[in-house]
């Protein structure tokens, strides 16, 4: 038996899942950081009730688990271990059969398919359906994204559809952190090689002959010290366009003494290697003994690495001053000493207004212990990772970071001061603190069969999470709207709405709840103006002012529709001009708004059911 989900189709929720994605790959934080957000994210956003991200690995043999998400209303623990455990070879499970065919694969009940490794976990999870998409790189398929229902369900193009669109954005994004690893792990081997190498020392006589050519020097210019004896030195290690003036500065040296920089500390000069390659080095000059005809010792240093160093440090300098993550230095005593403009825009004061000034600064009072705690942890040696506390802003209020903390050490080996990396997780508090609304709302509209009880807690849940005001209306046959929930922010205002309860809606007047009963559409009233007030009260004095006593000053109506019927509505207002309905708020409003629709529906389809049920027994 197939069931289709009481659910509006997947198709209308592709805007907020493109917004959602993208949001989370425009942070560019790293993949393991980056894939739990994605995969809740799609779960959330299309209505599903678990997810998986899975990454091509193991010499591409393997598609392995980065990140599983299970919707809090099911046990989906075993089921997410198991994704997490399981490697899974092209064709095996619905992931190694989306990777084995590049195409979007549709089981439509996974407790039936006996190619589903994780039959038995779904089923314990109580998951049915599942889809799962390829995510494409630029040759080939670097991973894939799973969605499971609870339901068991026939393909659906607007699901694919839906995953399709995001596939290209998130696959891109997985192979651009993979080659920025590969790129970082290069860089540390190369680094590690370098830094191990010793200076090249070479002598040179009055002839401008070899006498000496250390191990050093033959790696660094290719030649065994062998053939280099005896050889002119210019023809080795000097560029053909710098000889003559080598030749020249060899001769006056030997005429006179004076010249090739002998004796003057560390020159940079351009050297060659044996395949006509050109370096730059770091030379120091030095005459050995008080021999007549002179000799010279150079010490010669390849100073490559030390350019790009300079290059990398400039360009770090640049990556500073641009990232979004408050950037601080402290120095041992706790005084400010770097801070970068994504820390001015964090905490609002400016380079000039901070450095120079404790750490303090940006601490809240009541964490003083704590800051200090940290600081000692760091002090011993210790790193601090992701640690989630809130920092102080100039005006006043508090900034939800992630905080990572570093020792800084001096040349040998002593603290030296604190460097601090703080990224603003005000937006993923908000997403949690939104995920466990929806859980509690969700949790409200199953667990009551009382529905006027039920649509009552909801808009106490929405308030004050979502508004300080909410209304649940709901649509007779006649098209006549009755108040079946309502809550404000504050006791004071509940006469008024009790007062504002006893004047029936006119469905056809201009009262944002009429129209968007009326139209199915969502209204939003960014001011309510006393020339509206007048437009809803209809001629009617003393409903007027009850209205002018409601203190709204904002609100949303979302209207309440299943299966294209038009149920009613849920209107959340402000009482506030600081609170205002930004785009996140409206769509949770038009979230909330789809599930109270489905559980009305569902609470009406099982009324009619009921009723039907008892008059087939009465007969």
């Amino acid at each position: 038996m197939t069931i289709t989900p009481a659910n509006e189709p997947a198709a209308a929720s592709r805007p907020a899942i493109d917004r959602a994605v993208l949001g989370i790959l425009a942070d560019a934080e790293p993949l393991e950081l980056a894939a739990p957000r994605i995969v809740a994210s799609v779960g959330v956003e299309i209505g599903w009730h678990a997810a998986s991200l899975l990454l091509v690995g193991e010499g591409a043999q393997m598609l392995h688990a980065a990140a599983t998400w299970h919707a809090p209303t099911i046990e989906g623990g075993e089921f997410g271990r198991q994704t997490t455990q399981i490697r899974f070879g092209r064709g095996v499970g619905l992931p190694g059969r989306v990777w084995d065919s590049g195409q979007p694969q549709w089981i439509p009940d996974l407790t039936d398919d006996p190619n589903f490794p994780r039959s038995a976990a779904a089923a314990k999870a109580g998951l049915h359906a599942g889809c799962g998409v390829p995510l494409p790189g630029r040759a080939s398929v670097v991973g894939v994204l799973e969605i499971f229902h609870r339901e068991v369900l026939d393909p659906q193009p607007e699901v694919i559809d839906t995953l399709a669109c995001v596939a290209p954005e998130i696959g891109a994004y997985i192979e651009r952190q993979q080659a920025e690893q590969a790129l970082r792990r290069s860089e540390e081997l190369r680094a590690a090689i370098l830094e191990s190498a010793f200076d090249a020392v070479i002598g040179m006589d009055h002839e401008g002959r070899v006498i000496e050519f250390n191990r050093t020097a033959e790696r660094m210019f290719g030649y065994d010290r062998a053939d280099a004896i005896g050889a002119r030195l210019a023809e080795l290690v000097i560029p053909p366009r710098l000889r003559e003036r080598h030749h020249r500065g060899v001769a006056r040296y030997v005429a006179t003494g004076e010249g090739l920089l002998v004796g003057r500390g560390p020159v940079e000069l351009t050297a060659m290697r044996a395949d006509g390659s050109e370096f730059p080095v770091e030379l120091v000059l030095t005459r050995i003994g008080d021999s007549d005809p002179p000799a010279i010792s150079a010490a010669v240093r390849d100073i490559s690495e030390r350019k790009r160093a300079d290059q990398r440090a400039t360009r770090l300098a640049a990556i500073v001053e641009s990232t979004h993550d408050a950037i601080v230095v402290a120095d041992p005593d706790g005084t400010i000493v770097i801070w970068n403009r994504g820390a001015q825009r964090m905490y609002g004061h400016t380079a000039q207004e901070a450095i120079g000034r404790p750490m303090s600064l940006i601490v809240p009072p009541e964490r003083v212990d704590e800051i200090a705690a940290l600081e000692q942890a760091v002090r011993r040696g210790e790193r601090v990772e992701s640690h989630e506390t809130q920092r102080l802003h100039k005006d006043g209020s508090r900034v939800d970071v992630s905080l990572t903390l570093s020792p800084i050490s001096d040349a040998g080996g002593s603290f030296d001061g604190i460097a601090g990396i703080a990224r603003d997780i005000r937006g993923q508090k908000r997403t949690e603190s939104i995920l466990r609304f929806l859980a509690d709302a969700g949790v409200a509209l199953e667990t009551s069969n009382d529905l006027e009880v039920t649509l009552q807690q909801v808009a106490e849940l929405a308030v004050p999470f979502v508004g300080d005001g909410c209304m649940v209306d709901l649509r007779d046959e006649a098209g006549g709207l009755h108040r079946m929930g309502a809550a404000s922010v504050a006791p004071a205002f509940e006469p008024v709405l009790k007062r504002l309860q006893q004047h029936a809606f006119n469905p056809e007047g201009q009262h944002p709840i009429a129209r968007a009963a009326r139209s199915g559409t969502l209204q939003v009233v960014d001011e309510f103006s006393d020339d509206l007030l007048r437009d809803i009260a209809e001629g009617d004095n003393e409903y007027l002012t009850a209205l002018r006593d409601w203190p709204a000053t904002a609100a949303v109506v979302a209207p309440l529709v299943a299966h294209g019927r038009i149920l009613g509505t849920i209107a959340v207002a402000s009482f506030s001009r600081e609170r205002t309905f930004d785009q996140q708020q409206i769509w949770l409003i038009e979230e909330l708004a789809r599930r109270v629709s489905t559980a009305v529906d569902n609470a009406r389809l099982y009324s009619e059911r009921s009723t039907a049920t008892a008059g087939t027994d009465d007969r």
